[in-house]
């Protein structure tokens, strides 16, 4: 099951991803790696911390071959349907 976790401004996004089946926490929950982190671009100090918390739950636990890496989204703007199709292909647009 996909682990997704949340910064707490976009916690309206749980349920939906609840109900498409994916396992939902926010950031302050996180104490292993998770698959994918939603985040706000305008929130860059959430996602300062958040990446530094997961770098050291992958490097404390985790042996190289069984984590593949976070996904991070930018969730502004973007509705449940784009969300999902990101997940889903790991494939987001590039920033460029």
């Amino acid at each position: 099951m996909t682990t997704i976790a949340l910064t707490k401004s976009l916690a309206h996004l749980k349920y939906e991803l609840e109900n498409l089946g994916y396992n939902v926490l926010f950031e302050d929950e996180i104490n292993s790696p998770v698959d994918v982190f939603i985040y706000l671009y305008d929130d860059q100090r959430s996602l300062y911390s958040t990446t530094q918390k997961l770098d050291s739950a992958v490097s404390s636990s985790y042996p190289d071959h069984e984590y593949h890496g976070t996904l991070l989204i930018d969730g502004m703007g973007k509705t449940i349907d784009e969300i999902k199709y990101i997940i889903e292909n790991r494939v987001y647009s590039p920033i460029f």
